[in-house]
């Protein structure tokens, strides 16, 4: 009796091929000729380098619209030179641009020529953060009036989802975002102290206001999963009660704490 020869699979040559161009056309795309074969006719055609300009220039628009501050306290001369530094070394790693540029902030901090202006990487921050507020899962908000009757629940409270919250010690970055995005248009005038901003999205659009070091304690201490009177005690501790009774004050007002872990949000 005769035994089978063992089947061995054919290999799919023309799948090879695809992934070969596809992966050809990516790097392509991204500005990079060197992997692009022979016959990848179609990638070294005109038409290829007006699309790899547009995609290119998506991008970099999106960089533009994803960091306005930015924009507006550089000039569009000295942005698009970083941008373009920046979409070189990170292009974007999906289709959707409205999330592009993470990361930004920490390019900024390594350029050169931002060492004339140590407040701009956390500028950089602040316009990423309003982002991700406005990206954020919805939640029911906190307000004075029904908290109330969670003071003597034992019922935990957290930060809202889109609730974000920096302290920046050196510089006055806080002031200068929040007062650019605010329309200020002099900014001459704003004293070079630290400053915390706080960001919030309680209902449909994105709030901000300076604040204090104490604020953003308080907020870093409702992320711990302690009660309320832990996190107001803790925080007290460090800034006083009254330091810490208005920073609990502006969080409730300004709709920055929900009853639901951000994961159980939506």
């Amino acid at each position: 009796m005769l035994s089978a020869a063992p089947v061995r699979p054919l290999a799919n040559s023309h799948a090879t091929a695809d992934a070969q161009f596809i992966a050809s056309m990516i790097a392509a795309l991204d500005g990079d000729d060197s992997g692009t074969a022979a016959n990848d006719a179609p990638l070294k055609q005109t038409a290829f380098r007006v699309y790899r300009n547009t995609v290119r220039l998506g991008a970099l628009d999106a960089l533009r619209a994803n960091y306005p501050t930015v924009v507006q306290l550089v000039g569009d001369e000295w942005f698009a030179a970083a941008a373009h530094r920046f979409l070189d070394e990170q292009p974007p790693a999906n289709p959707c641009l409205l999330d592009y540029g993470a990361g930004f902030d920490a390019f900024l901090a390594t350029l050169e020529a931002s060492a004339d202006l140590p407040y701009l990487p956390a500028i950089a921050t602040l316009d990423r953060a309003w982002t991700e507020a406005h990206c954020a899962a919805d939640a029911s908000a906190l307000t004075v009036a029904n908290m109330q009757a969670l003071l003597g629940s034992g019922e935990r409270i957290y930060p809202h989802p889109a609730t974000r919250a920096f302290w920046f010690a050196d510089t006055p970055a806080a002031q200068l975002w929040c007062a650019s995005r605010s329309g200020v248009d002099d900014l001459s005038t704003i004293e070079w102290q630290g400053a915390g901003a706080l960001l919030t999205r309680p209902h449909g659009a994105v709030f901000w206001s300076v604040c204090d070091e104490a604020t953003v304690a308080l907020v870093a201490a409702f992320t711990t999963d302690v009660g309320i009177a832990d996190a107001i005690e803790q925080t007290a501790s460090r800034f006083g009660a009254e330091t810490t009774g208005r920073a609990f004050h502006q969080l409730l007002n300004q709709g920055a704490l929900t009853t639901a872990p951000a994961a159980e949000s939506s």
